[in-house]
């Protein structure tokens, strides 16, 4: 090609059309953003790495833009891109000169990271050459203002329900730790009870957060208070009040990851109650109860309103399931639960006021166990052919007892229950159970000293175990439930004796 004049002039103005740099490429150059909200647009298409700057190997391919951020108030900071789904990170740093930087955080497509009033920010955004523009978003979230125990939220009242939200919410020094972790993002209330009676303390709306109850005046001086767990996720509790005393609650995240608990928006809601259910006790045991008897009554009338009638329910903690066990009428509420079947109950009554407002009563954690737990209630076979249905619901072990599902399952000793049988002649038995999760072995003795006469064995593929008798001796029976922590088993035990 002929080179003229012409030709050169516009060789030469097309090799210099270069699009300049963004104005804050150099972090000497960085953008100053100030107030709670910043959005900003970026764009990194000509946008370069400069010498010493961090996070060079990522910059290969990128560019970064840089900006600095003072903090106007202590809080929690979320920094994040929008506008599309490409690809792009952001660091934080402390530090007034490039070569040393301190670094907040991860590099990562979102920094959320905390921030002290008047602190200063170093921000670098990081974007391949060939995505388009996009928006950077700065949030600062404040701290509540109940975020301190000196400034915990007074509440009052037999029924509160208040909102909060613990995003920004920080651990003081000397806290305790309410979610059984070094670390958490607490809020503080206070409420005071009108009487004597149960409070009863949900956190709503928030299904991984909980509440931890004291008494005491200061942050460091504070002493739990005892209470029953109702339920874990979300949050339920209950416990003792004694009138006139201040109860200071504490809402706390529990473990999210590494070191963050969750935290957000959560509604606490605050019951009063002083409808006593005095029987059964927390934490009562029976042993194979043909009836238990429940009562309760109102105590606090004027408080709670008239309550002329209260149901009775329990509920089944292995199943799940709440069974209604009846009605009783009168200023004392009274109700003899008959054959209750074996396992660990939540016993409690509820009753209506004359306000149409449903008024419980504390509940009551019971077991009732299979009455032949151990072995000196052991239930007795009798015959050639005996049968009975193993029921292991709240069955234990002792020390004592010989390990018959260790046998069958390296990492495990199941719950046991006790059986005896005293051979009328002599012969071979054979002992079967329906349910192959539970182990059989036959002893005879006395604990400590007995002597296997049928190794441990479970009835899997239709093998059952057999052992030789001897006409009058007794045989100890032991059965035991292979996976009690999954779910207590149930089986026909049956055993049939020939000459």
């Amino acid at each position: 090609m002929k080179l003229t004049t012409a030709t050169i002039a516009v060789l030469f103005c097309t090799a210099i059309s270069v699009v300049a740099q963004p104005a804050n490429d150099n972090f000497a150059d960085r953008i100053a953003l100030t107030g709670y909200t910043n959005v900003v647009p970026i764009s990194s298409t000509t946008a370069t790495a400069e010498p010493g700057e961090p996070n060079g190997k990522n910059l290969l391919l990128y560019g970064s833009v840089w900006f600095e951020w003072t903090a106007p108030e202590t809080g929690t900071v979320h920094l994040y891109y929008s506008g599309d789904g490409y690809f792009r990170q952001f660091g934080v740093y402390t530090g007034s000169k490039l070569t040393s930087l301190h670094r907040i955080g991860q590099i990562n497509t979102g920094v959320t990271f905390e921030a002290k009033e008047g602190q200063v920010f170093e921000i670098q955004a990081m974007a391949p050459h060939t995505t388009p523009d996009y928006f950077m978003n700065l949030e600062l979230v404040t701290r509540p203002a109940n975020d301190d125990f000196t400034d915990r939220f007074q509440l009052e009242g037999a029924m509160v329900s208040t909102n909060g939200d613990s995003e920004a919410a920080t651990r003081e020094p000397g806290e305790p730790k309410h979610n059984g972790l070094k670390f958490g993002r607490s809020l503080w209330y206070a409420w005071t009870a009108p009487a004597s009676g149960f409070l009863f303390v949900d956190v709503t709306n928030s299904p991984q957060q909980m509440c931890a109850p004291y008494t005491g005046s200061s942050v460091s001086h504070l002493k739990p208070v005892a209470g029953l767990l109702i339920n874990q996720s979300p949050f339920s509790g209950v416990m003792p009040v004694q009138a006139g005393t201040e109860y200071e609650l504490a809402v706390d995240g529990t473990l999210y990851y590494d070191k963050v608990v969750h935290s957000g928006p959560f509604t606490l809601n605050l019951e009063f109650t002083g409808l006593l259910l005095s029987s059964p006790l927390n934490n009562a045991e029976f042993s194979g109860a043909s009836q238990i008897q429940l009562n309760a009554a109102d105590t606090v009338p004027q408080i709670d309103g008239t309550i002329d009638q209260v149901t009775f329910y329990a509920y089944d903690v292995i199943s799940g399931q709440e069974i209604a066990l009846g009605e009783s009428s009168g200023l004392a509420f009274s109700l003899a639960w008959m054959n209750p079947p074996n396992g660990y109950f939540r016993v409690q009554a509820r009753g209506t006021n004359d306000s149409a407002r449903v008024v419980r009563s504390n509940p009551a954690i019971i077991a009732n166990r299979p009455i032949n737990d151990d072995i000196a209630n052991s239930i007795a076979l009798e015959g050639d052919n005996a049968a009975w249905t193993a029921d292991f619901a709240a069955a234990t072990r002792v020390k004592s007892d010989p390990k018959v599902a260790k046998t069958l399952q390296d990492d495990f000793d199941g719950s046991t229950l006790w059986y005896t049988w005293t051979a009328p002649a002599d012969g071979t038995v054979t002992i079967s159970c329906s349910n192959w999760t539970i182990g059989m072995a036959v002893y005879t003795g006395k604990p400590g000293g007995f002597k296997t006469v049928m190794t441990p064995t479970y009835d899997y593929n239709n093998s059952p175990g057999q052992f030789q008798a001897s006409a009058g001796q007794t045989y100890q029976i032991l059965l035991s439930d292979r996976y009690p922590a999954y779910a207590p088993s149930h089986g026909d035990l049956t055993l049939t004796r020939q000459p």
